[in-house]
């Protein structure tokens, strides 16, 4: 991938995705203005691990497109936030397109919206990361870093769920599956980002060089 064209691929996904972020953004206005609700509930999508990791996503796109040609970067662009954005995005890939997809009935502005957030934003940062990081730039010791984040967000869910009885995702819903079921299913998705980890150091170590 050219510098030109990877810079284009960006800003090209970048729009899209600001663009499906402030329709969410509105969606949610509306639908306060309607029911009357509070106004702190333009941050409920945030909960969402798919909307925090294409925001966060977003967010490291548009700061490489100010420092794109410059010598110095900030860390937040290294090959190390790079690879734990790939696992996290790719985590909401895959289990929305094996688990949660069709869950829930979406209409609308709500269809193109999810279409960005679960598979086009997705698919594209997967290829820049196969496509752009700097080969054998990452080691195995990453993976426990990029667990972090997971892990974390995991005890805001458990937490949020016994003070709200709201559960984001079924999978984890304690009071319908009980404490083994859903800690079986947590250890699962523990064992998956782990997985998907070691695959994209392996694979920054085994690809070839780019020409």
């Amino acid at each position: 991938m050219s510098e030109k064209f990877k810079f284009y691929f960006r800003l090209i996904f970048t729009l899209l995705g600001w663009a499906a972020i402030i329709i969410t953004v509105y969606l949610r206005i509306t639908n306060i203005a309607e029911t009357g609700a509070s106004y702190l509930g333009i941050f409920r999508p945030w909960r969402a691990f798919t909307i925090q990791t294409n925001t966060m996503v977003l967010l490291y796109w548009t700061l490489s497109l100010f420092y794109f040609n410059k010598e110095k970067k900030p860390f937040i662009l290294s090959p190390v936030v790079k690879g734990g954005l790939a696992v996290y995005i790719t985590v909401t890939f895959i289990i929305y397109a094996t688990v949660l997809e069709g869950l829930s009935d979406l209409q609308g502005l709500r269809v193109f919206t999810s279409a960005i957030f679960h598979y086009v934003i997705p698919l594209a940062f997967i290829i820049d990361y196969l496509v752009n990081t700097k080969r054998k730039s990452l080691r195995f010791i990453h993976v426990a870093y990029w667990y972090i984040y997971p892990l974390g967000y995991s005890i805001f869910l458990i937490i949020y769920g016994l003070i709200t009885h709201i559960y984001i995702y079924p999978f984890l819903n304690i009071e319908k599956l009980g404490w083994t079921r859903s800690s079986i299913n947590g250890l699962g998705l523990a064992f998956f980002v782990v997985f998907l980890g070691f695959i994209y150091v392996l694979l920054n170590r085994r690809l070839p060089e780019r020409t």
